[in-house]
């Protein structure tokens, strides 16, 4: 049986939402791959001070636990991570160096990395244990899912320049958006594989969560996440629902706007299939122009025919995104009613490509 181990920073869990990794982790599943998923970037003191960061209930540190068929699930973490700081103190006293962050791998896992055919390395705090994976299957294919910029989701320094060393020694750098591949080192194997989506899972999707004659719009995840824009909309809109799933508000919310917390995607997936308008409430800044590659939720609101809510800052190349000035709520207001008037495409889905095709891409460039 061929073996693949997956390090990331997302948890693989009944209680946590999807990203590339899962999808990925489920297609090498289905083509004979025993996989086992290691989640990396927590720390004990992490989880003890943060309640985002609590490791769902269904996984553990010490033991892999078989979740789906052929996926075995797992959490790495230390006493304490790099975290990021704005004490200089704090953050020379949690450097990766002084740490020594990424050289130590407990012995249930070293288990099945040394078994290893395949080593796959999302980017996040997993590249610190490159050097150590390599020593231990040194006859593994290595493989880097370049999916966002180090800095966009928080990391210090210190992993970019671990990243621009590792790079060049992966067999692959797969990459969602070809700007990524201008910013490695000229020796980096890369190739351009575009993000997909799990076709299936919306396809057998039959029935609305909604009742009939409603309106809902819908937002999924958390990233640079805006909620003053998601509170202009429903202001906009107070005869919709606004449909929140894994994000938080720090204030006082209008009463259409519900919250659902982390679901697990096939709980979410109807949710998205039959609303009104998607909402993607990103705080653009200009390095953010590879999302129009790599944001599943973008694809996910496509496939489905949605119209998309966002900030203005990126050409989506796309006619069914509705685009507002964030500093402006007359803006966000006609945004929100433009896309609401506007309904479902169902022609928007033949432009998507399903996890099958992506996962066969990679491994053929492999």
């Amino acid at each position: 049986m061929k073996k693949a181990v997956l390090f990331t920073r997302h948890y693989f869990s009944h209680q946590s939402r999807k990203t590339t990794v899962h999808f990925v982790a489920r297609q090498l599943a289905t083509r004979g791959y025993d996989v086992s998923f290691v989640s990396v970037g927590r720390s004990r003191l992490a989880t003890s001070l943060k309640a985002k960061s609590r490791i769902p209930t269904d996984i553990k540190r010490d033991v892999f636990t078989e979740l789906e068929p052929m996926i075995h699930s797992i959490v790495l973490d230390e006493m304490v991570h790099p975290l990021s700081s704005r004490s200089g103190l704090v953050n020379c006293l949690l450097s990766p160096k002084v740490l020594k962050y990424g050289t130590r791998i407990p012995s249930v896992i070293a288990a099945h990395v040394k078994q290893a055919d395949l080593i796959l390395i999302e980017c996040g705090y997993g590249v610190a244990y490159f050097d150590a994976l390599k020593a231990m299957a040194p006859k593994a294919k290595f493989v880097y899912l370049a999916t966002d910029p180090l800095g966009e989701v928080g990391l210090r320094p210190e992993f970019e320049e671990m990243e621009n060393q590792a790079l060049p020694k992966f067999d692959l750098v797969r990459v969602a958006a070809p700007e990524f591949a201008d910013r490695f080192p000229k020796d980096t194997k890369s190739v351009v594989i575009p993000q997909g989506i799990d076709k299936s899972i919306f396809d057998r999707i039959m029935t609305s969560p909604y009742p009939d004659g409603s309106v809902n719009l819908v937002s999924v995840g958390d990233m640079s996440f805006d909620e003053d824009s998601l509170i202009q909309m429903a202001q906009a809109a107070p005869q919709a629902t606004l449909h929140v799933f894994g994000a938080r508000f720090h204030q006082d919310t209008p009463a259409n706007i519900k919250v659902h917390g982390e679901v697990e995607f096939s709980k979410l997936a109807p949710y998205i299939k039959f609303a009104d308008a998607g909402i993607m409430p990103y705080k653009l800044t200009e390095n953010m122009g590879y999302l129009k590659h790599t944001s599943l939720k973008f694809l996910q609101y496509t496939y489905c025919g949605l119209p998309i809510l966002t900030a203005q800052g990126i050409d989506w190349g796309r006619a069914c995104v509705f685009t507002y000035d964030r500093s402006n709520a007359a803006s966000i207001h006609a945004a929100t009613r433009d896309a609401i008037a506007h309904g479902q495409d169902s022609n928007l889905s033949k432009s998507i490509v399903d996890w099958s095709e992506v996962t066969e891409r990679l491994l053929g460039a492999l």
